[in-house]
């Protein structure tokens, strides 16, 4: 009896698992299709929203990829900003997502990964924290502030060196 048993839920499951494995198959049909059901399980990934935009793009499909590629800039609002140099504009606009959500421990690392690059470390490590008091599992966070207190721990023994020069 339980060896039947067995065996049916063995079909059962590479059953299900084939079915799964067939419709799953249907999404690796193009850029698009990948893309797009990549979105249905992560709607907080700007760079899904954007890969779905230059897939439409790649069909002329002008005005819908340039909606996907808006809403990129939604989802992760300072990141093309920051990519283009736009150091005050990115800082303003994680500003601005941080009043929307201000439990957001992404939004506080890339808040200080600006900082960072607007040469202000101090700040930078207040927004560092600040994601790790909301997440304490935020590698990047971790890795990144870490750096940052061995940097600024070389920079005063730096300082002191160059005081005791004179």
């Amino acid at each position: 009896h339980l060896k039947k048993i067995s065996w049916l839920m063995i079909g059962v499951l590479l059953t299900t698992h084939a079915v799964k494995t067939f419709n799953r198959n249907w999404d690796w049909e193009s850029e698009y299709t990948l893309f797009t059901s990549a979105l249905k399980v992560n709607k907080n990934n700007a760079k899904l929203w954007n890969n779905v935009g230059h897939a439409l793009e790649n069909q002329n499909n002008y005005a819908m990829a340039l909606r996907y590629f808006l809403q990129a800039t939604r989802v992760q609002p300072g990141e093309l900003l920051l990519k283009m140099n736009k150091l005050t504009e990115a800082r303003d606009a994680y500003l601005r997502a941080l009043e929307l959500d201000g439990t957001n421990a992404d939004l506080w690392y890339n808040l200080a990964i600006v900082n960072i690059e607007m040469k202000d470390p101090s700040e930078a490590l207040k927004n560092f924290n600040h994601a790790l008091e909301l997440n304490p599992r935020h590698k990047l966070a971790l890795f990144n502030s870490a750096l940052l207190m061995q940097e600024s721990g070389e920079l005063r023994e730096r300082e002191k060196i160059q005081l005791n020069a004179f």
